[in-house]
């Protein structure tokens, strides 16, 4: 789901919170095992008391010296947003190290020219030839963005998801509301903008790769083989086992978790998973058994400015603390976040994985703050 035009960091208030809080965390006494759990406890519960939509707010810290899971149950699944563009980007990386595609591989030549059809026209100029797979990763290909862009006569479709909340949404459907009713940022390469609808095209691109839905692909290259028993893609498949009612996902004033119009979401982030679903994917990225290091790294390079401490890479966010305070001196982490408060970052050096769900959009700010907290509570506890 769409997070750029979208409030995320109230910076100045942030920063005081971090030499009050994350900068303490950095150069205070070792914690034991057990006062980190606590404190993490502590503050996941704060979070939860903010609001009756954070009561299912859950997070996952896992590194050699600890590991813990705090908030609602292990075993709850929530919709992870965009953390999902996450396994559509292994994918396609995949593809690209068996040599059955190249970054600079033209879309055009991937998929039916009709597909394209007024995507990519800036001025009257039709720039679908000039398109490449790794400018939707990048978020550098100028097509808009059919989840929170301005449309044209009508209500941004993230409104319109929370009014119509029986509505299904075809791929087909989510990229005719950018043809229609939205317009071209920019020519290819020629600017930035995060755009959902850049990776309905990458779903439809590995559809056609591998000749079956996209949904399938992730289940039988993904799921199946990581053992992610408990993960899906709402209304479209089913987890491989029983699994709990999906966690509330509230857009805006509406819980969308179970309706139809949870489909609004695709290639982009229409996963539904568990913390510990999340957890084997995320080592499995660090441990190269997904792709290899070269690729990995190659996909974090943090080559667009997409917030004061986020750069994104192919596909892939790259979070730099000291962005947030200049002697806020953790590693860099690499993964990515999502509208409603959710995250996947991992640090491959350290061997540190975090997992957020908070479950509400409007809340991305408490997300980083935990993910703070996290990470300097990892640094203090005794090997």
């Amino acid at each position: 789901m769409m997070l750029e035009n979208v409030p995320i960091w109230g910076l100045l208030g942030l920063g005081v919170v971090l030499v009050a809080g994350g900068l303490v965390w950095s150069f205070a006494r070792p914690m034991t095992a057990a006062q980190a759990r606590e404190a993490l406890h502590r503050r996941v519960q704060a979070v939860q008391r903010k609001s009756p939509r954070l009561a299912q707010a859950q997070m996952l810290v896992s590194s050699p010296q600890f590991s813990g899971h705090f908030g609602a149950s292990a075993e709850q699944p929530f919709h992870v947003a965009s953390v999902g563009k996450l396994f559509t980007t292994v994918l396609t990386a995949q593809l690209v190290e068996q040599g059955r595609l190249r970054w600079d591989s033209r879309v055009v030549d991937l998929l039916p020219h009709e597909t394209l059809e007024h995507l990519f026209v800036v001025d009257g100029v039709d720039y679908r030839d000039e398109v490449r797979l790794e400018h939707l990763l990048m978020h550098t290909s100028g097509i808009a963005d059919y989840f929170s862009d301005p449309v044209q006569g009508g209500k941004r479709l993230m409104e319109q998801a929370a009014l119509e909340p029986q509505k299904s949404w075809t791929p087909q459907e989510l990229l005719e509301v950018t043809r229609a009713s939205q317009k071209t940022r920019f020519p290819p390469g020629q600017g930035f903008h995060y755009s959902d609808s850049g990776f309905v095209l990458l779903g439809l691109v590995l559809e056609a790769i591998y000749s079956q839905p996209f949904e399938e692909v992730v289940h039988q290259r993904i799921f199946g083989p990581l053992g992610m028993e408990h993960s899906y893609f709402p209304f479209r498949t089913q987890p491989n086992q029983p699994t709990a009612r999906l966690s509330p996902v509230w857009i805006n004033s509406a819980d969308l978790s179970q309706s139809p119009a949870l489909t609004v979401d695709w290639a982009g982030g229409g996963v539904a998973s568990t913390t510990d679903d999340l957890l084997k994917f995320g080592q499995a990225l660090m441990e190269g058994r997904l792709i290899g290091p070269d690729t990995l790294l190659y996909l974090s390079q943090p080559l667009n400015r997409f917030e004061r401490v986020i750069r994104y890479g192919r596909g892939m966010m790259r979070l730099k603390f000291a962005d947030f305070f200049p002697l806020l001196r953790y590693p860099d982490m690499i993964g990515h976040l999502g509208i409603l408060g959710t995250l996947l970052v991992l640090d491959s050096q350290s061997k540190v994985v975090v997992i957020l769900s908070l479950g509400s959009t409007g809340h991305m700010e408490d997300s980083v703050r935990l993910l703070i907290d996290a990470v300097g509570v990892l640094r203090r506890v005794k090997p």
